[in-house]
């Protein structure tokens, strides 16, 4: 990959750390994410707390609730149902929920509904592609790579739950 560059940025659901090149970026981590890409991301990647300036400062606008949506330059290729499920995340409106079946639906396949929660457990950049608001059929949560707490958080913040402790 070429010259992938990695920052840190501390938030209220946790550490994040922002991979990009630059061309845009690449890949959002939480701070507990294991596996092999992301053990791969963090060996290639050269710390500079100085990368991806505009995805840090968006991100921490959409922390301090001053953004809703993100304009960021990315460098996520492909076209396969999976990346246009992930692609088809940031157009879910800020404080709204989906289902797995509305995003398959988003996608363009009504019938991937696996493929869509699948889509948002290898999204590349969560919260900018926001796999925290796709939840069940029956209303429950489901997964998040972050953590459930985290998707707590999220979701509580974008009701407009500012001050609410995140509920478990």
């Amino acid at each position: 990959m070429e010259s992938l560059r990695s920052r840190r940025l501390d938030t209220p659901i946790g550490g994040l750390t922002l991979f990009s090149t630059d061309e845009g970026l690449v890949h959002i981590a939480f701070e507990g994410d294991q596996g092999a890409e992301h053990s791969r991301l963090r060996e290639a990647a050269v710390e500079d707390p100085a990368s991806s300036p505009e995805a840090a400062r968006q991100l921490s606008e959409f922390f301090a609730g001053a953004r809703t949506r993100f304009d960021l330059p990315l460098a996520v290729t492909g076209e396969t149902f999976t990346r246009r499920a992930q692609r088809a995340l940031g157009e879910i409106p800020f404080g709204t929920t989906v289902t797995y079946v509305e995003l398959a639906e988003m996608a363009g396949n009504s019938l991937a509904v696996r493929a869509a929660g699948s889509a948002c457990a290898r999204n590349p950049l969560p919260i900018v592609w926001a796999c925290h608001r796709v939840i069940r059929t029956d209303g429950t949560w489901g997964n998040y790579r972050g953590g459930e707490r985290a998707k707590a958080w999220l979701l509580n913040f974008e009701a407009g739950n500012f001050d609410e402790p995140a509920e478990v």
